[in-house]
């Protein structure tokens, strides 16, 4: 399922476009592309996010989700040791998110 997100998008590229240094506007067209199956693309702006601002805990959920994400894929195409490196990842970077902000959620965390 491909989410419709085409206005919004546009939106969040004008704000990147006037304020180059605002992670929060990274952070929501990184959730967008990972909503739409584009982990790779959203975790580029998930570091740029984290390279203005390593205190975004949008940014460590956001790419710990994407790190999920392309675990599952890695599972179902048969490849259980990349899996099992990205689970890992993902769990660091849903680590480093909630040591930044203790009531943020984190929707795929249930291994541990």
């Amino acid at each position: 399922m491909e989410y419709k997100f085409g206005p919004a998008l546009e939106k969040i590229n004008q704000a990147i476009e006037l304020d180059t240094n605002n992670a929060y506007a990274y952070c929501t067209k990184a959730f967008i592309l990972g909503a739409n199956k584009k982990y790779d693309q959203s975790l580029e702006l998930c570091k740029k996010a984290l390279k203005i601002n390593s205190f975004t805990a949008e940014a460590w959920m956001i790419a710990g989700n994407d790190l999920e994400m392309l675990a599952i894929d890695e599972e179902i195409n048969g490849s259980l040791d990349m899996a099992k490196e990205y689970h890992k990842l993902a769990r660091g970077f849903w680590k480093e998110a909630k040591s930044i902000s203790p009531d943020i959620v984190l929707p795929f965390l249930t291994r541990t």
